[in-house]
C-alpha cells in the first residue's frame, strides 16, 4: 500500500479513468440529443413549410382557372346578347324596310293614275271609254288607253317582284292581283290582254292567267264598281271576249 494514501483513495484513482471516460459519454450525449432534436425540428419545419407553400400555390392557381372561366363565362354571354341585340335591330329594319317598299309602291301608283285623273277629265273619260269597249276610241285614244292599261300590269309587274323579295305580303299582293285581274276582264282590257302578254314578264302574265282561270266567276273592274265606269249598259254586260268568262 502506498504510504499516505488509504484504501479508499486507492480504488478512487484505479476507477477515475473510467469514471472520467462514462462522464464525458454522457456530456456527449447530453450534447448531442439537443442537436439531433434541434436538426429534426428544422427538417420538419421545412417540410411544413414547403406543404404549406404547396397548398397555397395550389389554391391560387385554382383561384385563377375558376377567375379565367368566369370570364370566358362573361365574354359568351356578351356575345349571346350582341348577337340578339343584332337580330333584333335586323327584324326591326325588315319591318321598316317592308313599309317603305309598300308606301313606295302606293304613292308611286297614285302619282301615276290617280292624280292624272283626278287633274283631267279626260284621261278619266278614255279610261272608262276603253274598258267598255276600243270601239268608242279614236286611234290616239287608244294609244293613250294601251299606255294606261300597260302602266297597271307594270304596276302589278312590281309588286310581284316585291313579293318575291319579301317586301310586301300575300294579302297586298293577292289584293293587287285581283284588281289587276279585275281590269283585264273588262272588254277593253281582254282585247289588249294578248299584246301586253309580249311586254310584261312571262311570271306575271302566268299569275293573272291563272288567276283569272282560277276565279272564272269573278267581276271585271266595270261590275266591281257597280256600273261607274260603265258606258252603256249592254257593253257592261258584254263577257264573251273576256278570259275566263264563263260561256252563256
Amino acid at each position: 500500500m502506498a504510504a499516505g494514501y488509504s484504501v479508499p483513495d486507492l480504488l478512487l484513482r484505479q476507477r477515475r479513468p473510467f469514471l472520467v471516460s462514462r462522464l464525458n459519454a454522457r456530456a456527449s450525449s447530453v450534447i448531442v440529443h439537443p442537436v439531433a432534436v434541434t436538426r429534426g425540428s428544422f427538417v420538419s419545419g421545412v417540410a411544413e413549410r414547403n406543404q404549406t407553400s404547396a397548398q397555397v400555390t395550389g389554391e391560387s392557381t385554382m383561384s385563377l382557372e375558376q377567375v379565367s372561366l368566369a370570364s370566358q363565362i362573361v365574354a359568351a354571354l356578351a356575345v349571346v346578347g350582341s348577337l340578339i341585340f343584332v337580330g333584333m335591330q335586323l327584324r326591326q329594319n325588315d319591318r321598316t324596310q317592308r313599309g317603305n317598299s309598300l308606301q313606295s309602291v302606293l304613292d308611286g301608283y297614285r302619282d301615276r293614275t290617280f292624280l292624272p285623273g283626278i287633274a283631267s277629265a279626260n284621261v278619266v273619260d278614255i279610261w272608262a271609254r276603253g274598258m267598255n269597249s276600243l270601239d268608242s276610241l279614236d286611234a290616239n285614244e287608244k294609244r293613250q288607253f294601251w299606255f294606261i292599261i300597260l302602266n297597271e300590269l307594270l304596276h302589278m309587274q312590281a309588286i310581284q317582284k316585291l313579293r318575291e323579295l319579301k317586301m310586301i305580303g300575300d294579302v297586298d299582293y293577292d289584293a293587287w292581283l285581283s284588281y289587276t285581274a279585275s281590269l283585264v276582264r273588262t272588254p277593253g282590257g281582254a282585247a289588249l290582254w294578248p299584246t301586253a302578254k309580249r311586254v310584261i314578264t312571262p311570271t306575271v302574265t302566268a299569275a293573272i292567267d291563272a288567276y283569272l282561270q282560277k276565279h272564272a266567276e269573278g267581276p271585271s273592274f266595270i261590275e266591281s264598281t257597280d256600273g261607274l265606269f260603265a258606258i252603256a249598259d249592254a257593253v257592261f254586260r258584254q263577257r264573251a271576249a273576256v278570259p275566263g268568262a264563263p260561256s252563256s
